[in-house]
């Protein structure tokens, strides 16, 4: 599949914004529950990385199955974080890293 060149840059920046959001997330996740920058911070940082996913209209088919695996991962990422479970958001952390890599591979194929 070739996609033209505002294509590709609109996915590309997709990817570097999920990339920032996670990374965000991931800092502020080191200081768990210190007011304003634990999470506080880490929270809105993962819901800017869902509705990043949202904005793009249209994922294209190649990119569907680590795009879904990418949403799941980042949901219950999310979800272990606002029960405060620990132990839980470190391995769902990993997940979360693992499918956006998988993502970042799939739009880099295009």
């Amino acid at each position: 599949m070739t996609l033209d060149t505002n294509t590709k840059a609109l996915l590309w920046s997709a990817v570097t914004d999920l990339d920032l959001q996670l990374y965000k997330a991931s800092v502020y996740k080191l200081r768990w529950d210190s007011p304003g920058v634990g999470l506080d911070m880490g929270l809105p940082a993962l819901e800017e990385a869902r509705l990043t996913l949202e904005d793009v209209a249209e994922w294209p088919d190649a990119a569907g199955e680590p795009v879904d695996r990418f949403r799941q991962a980042l949901a219950r990422y999310t979800a272990s974080l606002e029960a405060r479970d620990h132990t839980t958001a470190s391995g769902q952390q990993t997940t979360l890293f693992n499918a956006l890599a998988a993502l970042r591979a799939a739009i880099r194929d295009l």
